[in-house]
């Protein structure tokens, strides 16, 4: 599941782009951002880029005033989930999938439920050209929607760590 926006940007370079333009933190997190077509709704830190990376996955990203941290909402369209069973094995495939397209290093992972749906939350790191990325990332499985929600905040290390919780607190389906 390579992330590459419509002018063939992958999401590594997003994340090298990103690095370049270290400054201070913000904590401010936008108004509401709402998505009836994928039924989710976020703060996002900044003016929200949606963009269709295959026919199947669709992403929304916002990056904060300063560039150091990002909030960003994958949605994969899985046909048939509703007829898969999410057991532990089934999450850790999809999350290797999803850190190796990336490329992150998992550093810690638990399983946990969101809003009633399965889901698995994890830690890592990315390295890009310009310094490493801190990663937190939730993986929803919305097996009524044939979709899943992945819901990461990525931070430069040297950024504020503080803007995490509240952009993945701000994130709902509905």
């Amino acid at each position: 599941m390579r992330r590459i926006d419509p002018w063939g940007i992958d999401f590594r370079t997003k994340i090298a782009l990103l690095l370049l333009v270290v400054l201070g933190s913000t904590i401010a997190l936008a108004a509401d951002y709402v998505s009836t077509a994928f039924g989710f709704k976020a703060a996002f830190p900044g003016e929200v880029q949606q963009s269709r990376v295959e026919p199947n996955d669709d992403n929304f990203i916002a990056y904060s005033a300063n560039r150091t941290w990002a909030g960003q909402v994958q949605v994969v369209s899985m046909p048939g989930l509703d007829k898969t069973e999410i057991t532990n094995e089934f999450m850790d495939a999809t999350l290797k999938g999803l850190a190796g397209g990336a490329p992150m290093t998992v550093t810690s992972s638990h399983y946990t439920t969101f809003q009633g749906y399965p889901a698995v939350a994890a830690t890592g790191t990315m390295n890009a050209t310009a310094g490493v990325i801190d990663v937190n990332l939730l993986l929803v499985f919305a097996k009524n929607r044939n979709r899943m929600y992945a819901i990461d905040v990525l931070v430069v290390r040297a950024g504020d760590h503080s803007v995490v919780q509240p952009f993945m607190d701000s994130f709902e389906l509905r």
